[in-house]
């Protein structure tokens, strides 16, 4: 869980990173970044079996369709959630999606609740509301909190709940590393239907440079999805996905050294307490 979270941490400040440099690619960044997830996730597997593994059969291939659709369309949404409002607001919002997860799986997985799960979720709104109209950074002209985001907050927690919802189904069937290898595929194949439909015209404006940047982010992603998904096999979906939140604090630390988010930091610690008081209630 360390290891995820400081990978975790990492994935969004280099996403954070290359989303200040480039807003018009939006479609090819998620396309390479999910191509080189699909590529380490066969890696993975086949060092872990040590050879390529087989092709999987039967139901298990509607979980995979449904979450190579859905984890790409959250992996966009957080993409461009960071892109407007920086890394430290973009993390600590990301609780949402953390507990619409764990929601998830409380009603369809039957996992246990209980009164603290409900005055966790006061704790998480509390702490979204904190953050809501602080700027990316210093150098930034302060974000309002609008209609736009707040529909973009919502998507994205719809996309991750059931996008893990269904990639806990296909782990239970198929395993964590068979899942590796082929629901990876199906997402980097879900993020190039996208890219046909909405991206086309982003189609040869990427340099050789931005590509290397973002095979980079995709690597850095696959370790902590590696991470994720190992959790998620040999736990409930409700408590491994609510334990990730401990990566923001990470993120707020690496935000504020590397990239300039030092600005209302009394809001964002703030906010940062309000979600661990959540996490302490729904773990402890």
């Amino acid at each position: 869980m360390i290891l995820l979270i400081i990978a975790s941490g990492l994935k969004v400040l280099l996403a954070r990173k290359l989303a200040l440099k480039t807003d018009k690619l939006f479609f090819t960044v998620a396309l390479i970044s999910l191509a080189t997830v699909a590529l380490f996730g066969f890696i993975y597997a086949t060092l872990y079996f040590g050879y390529v593994p087989a092709i999987p059969s039967g139901h298990v291939w509607w979980f995979l369709l449904a979450e190579g659709l859905m984890i790409p369309m959250y992996w966009l949404a957080e993409y461009k959630l960071i892109q407007r409002l920086g890394a430290s607001n973009a993390i600590t919002i990301n609780s949402t999606s953390i507990f619409m997860a764990a929601l998830t799986g409380i009603i369809f997985l039957n996992e246990s609740i209980s009164w603290r799960f409900a005055l966790a979720t006061l704790f998480f709104v509390l702490s979204i509301v904190t953050i809501r109209n602080i700027a990316p950074d210093t150098k930034t002209v302060k974000v309002k909190f609008g209609v736009g985001t707040i529909s973009l907050v919502i998507f994205m927690g719809l996309m991750f709940a059931g996008g893990i919802f269904f990639e806990k189904l296909a782990i239970n069937t198929i395993g964590v590393w068979n899942y590796a290898a082929y629901g990876w595929t199906m997402q980097f194949l879900g993020a190039s239907m996208l890219m046909l439909m909405f991206g086309r015209r982003e189609i040869g404006h990427a340099s050789p440079v931005l590509i290397r940047k973002v095979v980079l982010l995709g690597f850095v992603t696959s370790i902590a999805g590696g991470l994720f998904i190992y959790g998620l096999s040999i736990g409930s979906l409700s408590h491994t996905v609510i334990a990730t939140i401990g990566k923001i604090a990470f993120t707020i630390l690496l935000a504020a050294i590397f990239l300039g988010e030092r600005n209302a930091m009394k809001l964002r610690i703030t906010s940062f307490i309000l979600a661990a008081i959540g996490v302490y209630l729904l773990v402890s």
